[in-house]
């Protein structure tokens, strides 16, 4: 019973200061290790962004019970208390769409232990934006993983692929790991599409690779090609 009241602070909501992204305004808001934000801001499309973002706080009972598992196994086998720890914050945000940066670390799993990602929302409706649509696929995630997302992967077609080993940085000792696997992660932006390529288990062959939107233009589809126009718009 002696690290009951530490189990409590420890899932007890916090909401932090207001912080600045240029002009705009939001919010860190956490709980047990998970550390998302608020977008303080006017519109439906906000309010929508922050109801999804809000979801995917740790919360439910299952969540809690997961979470004093988590705790009361690391005390156990660390002597310390610790959770896996997710971390997030806008990198861009502007009329049309806003951007989060998302980083989560395994407990007591070190530098293998991490995963870096990218989310994007249109904030005029508040539907997030999935590029792997654009690409005729869709993303996905790891199922034993909990939430929050922390980046969107997908597979790429054997001709993007071939494309992204060409214009990317691929030294002998990362080949293999690229031909073992297409997943990729992806970020899009106003200055065209990033992969992630890699994974953790190979720190060293992880890197991004910048695909502008007049490069990507072969790879788009219908959809695609609408939403590169919608976002490159000035």
């Amino acid at each position: 019973m002696y690290n009951l009241p530490l189990e409590r602070e420890a899932l007890r909501v916090a909401i932090g200061p207001i912080k600045y992204f240029g002009q705009k305004r939001y919010r860190p808001i956490s709980i047990a290790g998970v550390q998302l934000i608020e977008l303080v801001d006017k519109g439906l499309g906000i309010a929508a962004i922050n109801r999804q973002l809000r979801a995917e706080l740790p919360g439910g009972d299952g969540d809690v019970r997961a979470l004093r598992e988590q705790l009361r196994e690391l005390v156990k086998t660390q002597g310390r208390y610790v959770f896996d720890t997710v971390s997030a914050e806008p990198i861009e945000w502007n009329d049309r769409l806003v951007t989060i940066q998302l980083h989560r670390d395994f407990a007591g799993e070190g530098a293998a232990g991490a995963e870096n990602g990218f989310r994007t929302w249109n904030v005029v409706s508040g539907a997030e934006i999935d590029p792997w649509r654009w690409l005729g696929g869709a993303s996905g995630r790891s199922a034993d993983l909990s939430l929050p997302v922390i980046r969107r992967t997908g597979v790429l077609s054997a001709k993007l692929k071939s494309y992204l080993m060409k214009v990317a940085h691929v030294g002998s000792e990362c080949r293999a790991v690229y031909d073992e696997s297409s997943v990729a992660g992806i970020h899009v932006s106003e200055i065209g599409v990033e992969f992630l390529l890699g994974n953790t288990f190979h720190p060293e062959c992880m890197q991004n690779v910048l695909v502008s939107p007049e490069a990507m233009q072969p790879f788009l589809n219908t959809e695609g090609k609408s939403g590169f126009r919608w976002l490159t718009k000035r």
